[in-house]
């Protein structure tokens, strides 16, 4: 059987973006493995494809003053810590050659986060896709990066106002390197990419995208976003390599639909009659750094809606769902929730700017208050495409009274725009291509048409 190979970031949310994809390419007799780490060997296998756990390559993230002069210690005084380092680098690379020749696929969909990858798989006959797990990241006029939140216009002003922002991000990655450089004596993970890159005369320059800071980009392979084209910016400069072809969320949510969650929508909808509001309320999987935020913006959104007459409130959170004392009669808090499920009842989601949250709102034409909760990645530019195509509102979590969420959620909820210009982008058929003709191109010995 023809296999078809993902290699994605090892995190949930990252895998709930190809499964649609996944989906599509098993029904077409492909048999479908992922990679992952032990802890999402479940999650896989409870979607109904193959799990092969599979060893990273160690990346060094968000880490703070302390512990990069603990490394730099490290490196120092302990002369085999960078060959160790070097060594489990050279053993991840083993690993994905072992795990190439073990299943000899026919395709491999890379996560652009870890988007590197390619460079190792490169000199194999598998055609290579890297799937987004984003939108775009490459630079486009009058456009801020993806962790940037301000709404463009695509002024004048606001062109001016977005290459600003693409220098100084650009300094702040210059800077990281610059570190992490440091730290590790010049041996830094880069090096290591560099060193292997030179061995089999691979130039770097020509295999990295130098245009955009936001996530590495690989030259000269198709990129697949499977997100729906109507969340990006009308005016946003068409690449040649990127494809955006909406692909249904799907996940098998069974677990989530308790008895407890049943009763209490099955109460709900029976006073739907009466007019009726419901708001479903998720932030996503919210980090230890990040609680305090997350926090902070839940209780202000209960208080804005405990005293809203014709409004239930559906929250998911794990920690709250154990604080019996915040729970009225109107707010309904549970650790996990069915979100697919919960969507088709829903007449406002409030979320963090995730980017699946934000799609699947579009695929149930669910209005959107977005609070964009985690600094520097995409939920500030995500929440602000949300504005920018009229399909809601957004929030400051540290700016925003109770009483001023409270006024956005029933400007949403009475104002119909919100869910008419949803309606109408999904009607735009701006996905000039749909999978099958997508995988026939890149399956076949020709190569990939252009899509213009």
């Amino acid at each position: 059987m023809r296999t078809i190979l993902f290699i994605m970031l090892p995190f949930p949310s990252h895998y709930f973006v190809a499964f649609g994809t996944a989906n599509y390419l098993k029904k077409e007799g492909y048999r479908v493995v992922f990679t992952g780490e032990e802890k999402v060997r479940t999650l896989i296998e409870n979607e109904g494809f193959e799990f092969q756990k599979f060893q990273y390559i160690t990346e060094y993230q968000k880490l703070d003053f302390k512990i990069w002069i603990a490394l730099l210690l490290k490196t120092i005084l302990d002369k085999s810590y960078t060959k160790q380092r070097y060594k489990d680098f050279y053993s991840s690379i083993l690993e994905l050659n072992r795990l190439y020749k073990s299943l000899n696929p026919e395709l491999i969909l890379i996560d652009h986060h870890i988007g590197e990858y390619a460079l190792f798989l490169n000199r194999y006959d598998s055609k290579i896709v890297i799937l987004n797990t984003k939108l775009s990241c490459y630079k486009s006029k009058g456009i801020p990066p993806l962790g940037i939140g301000w709404v463009s216009k695509n002024s004048f002003k606001d062109k001016i106002r977005a290459e600003f922002d693409w220098l100084v991000l650009k300094l702040k990655c210059y800077k990281k390197k610059s570190i992490e450089c440091l730290v590790f004596v010049g041996k830094s993970d880069s090096f290591f990419y560099k060193r292997w890159a030179k061995k089999y005369n691979i130039i770097w320059n020509d295999f990295f995208e130098e245009k955009s800071s936001t996530y590495t980009i690989i030259k000269h392979i198709p990129k697949l976003i499977t997100y729906p084209h109507c969340i990006e910016y009308p005016f946003k400069d068409f690449f040649l390599d990127e494809w955006y072809i909406e692909t249904p969320f799907q996940k098998n949510e069974s677990e989530y639909i308790t008895v407890a969650y049943q009763e209490i929508l099955e109460k709900i909808l029976n006073k739907k009659e009466n007019n009726l509001k419901i708001i479903y309320c998720a932030l996503g999987t919210i980090s230890f750094h990040e609680r305090k935020r997350a926090d902070l913006l839940l209780l202000k959104i209960i208080n804005a809606v405990k005293e809203l007459p014709n409004v239930e409130l559906i929250l998911a959170d794990d920690f709250l769902s154990t604080q019996q004392s915040i729970k009225t009669t109107n707010i309904h808090i549970f650790k996990k929730v069915p979100q697919l499920h919960i969507l088709q009842y829903c007449d406002l989601m409030i979320t963090h700017g995730g980017l699946n949250s934000i799609s699947e709102c579009i695929q149930a034409v669910v209005p959107i208050l977005a609070f964009p909760l985690i600094k520097d990645i995409d939920h500030f530019g995500n929440s602000a495409r949300v504005v920018a195509n009229g399909f809601g509102l957004k929030g400051n979590i540290e700016k925003n009274s109770s009483d001023e969420i409270k006024m956005k959620i029933m400007e949403i909820l009475n104002n119909i725009k919100y869910k008419e210009n949803i309606k109408l982008a999904g009607k735009r058929g701006e996905e000039k291509l749909s999978l099958h003709l997508f995988f026939k191109n890149i399956l076949t010995k020709n190569g990939f048409a252009n899509q213009k």
